[in-house]
């Protein structure tokens, strides 16, 4: 039986994906020594049936912005039982915010009826930082309905 390989280069936003090519002898590149890249890939923790999508848990948003921005073709995965005819309210929405924007952003959040937290991090008694250093906030909403505004 013969395999047929197509010899490509990879990059990846997440450090954990990052190592399981490095681990796979993948031939892995940083993302500032492409101008394009052919295809892009991303998970998501809930999707609808308009193709809304919550990327919830994360913490590497920055990044994925560049990696969708530099993709010719951007394609969301996602198991089966994610997808729904409506977000699952019980999946927060997450942004990624520098510092001097806490204060306002979780102000706006409260303006807009959101439920805003700064996520804590696990493993100290801080708050999660992205690897930029920057906070993630959880915005929850009992309904994810008007998800535009």
């Amino acid at each position: 039986m013969s395999h047929f390989f197509i010899y490509s280069k990879v990059c990846s936003p997440s450090e954990y994906t990052r190592q399981i090519c490095r681990n796979l002898n993948l031939n892995l590149i940083d993302i500032t020594e492409a101008s394009t890249i052919e295809f892009g890939f991303d998970g998501c923790d809930a999707i609808d049936f308009d193709l809304n999508v919550l990327k919830s848990n994360g913490g590497i948003h920055t990044f994925e912005k560049e990696y969708a921005y530099k993709a010719e073709k951007y394609i969301i995965i996602s198991p089966t039982e994610r997808l729904k005819a409506s977000l699952n309210p019980n999946v927060q929405l997450c942004l990624e915010v520098v510092s001097p924007s806490v204060d306002s952003v979780l102000f706006a959040a409260k303006q807009l009826g959101l439920k805003a937290e700064l996520r804590p991090d696990s493993a100290v008694a801080s708050y999660a930082r992205t690897p930029l250093g920057n906070y993630l906030i959880d915005y929850y909403c009992e309904s994810w309905q008007d998800i535009k505004k």
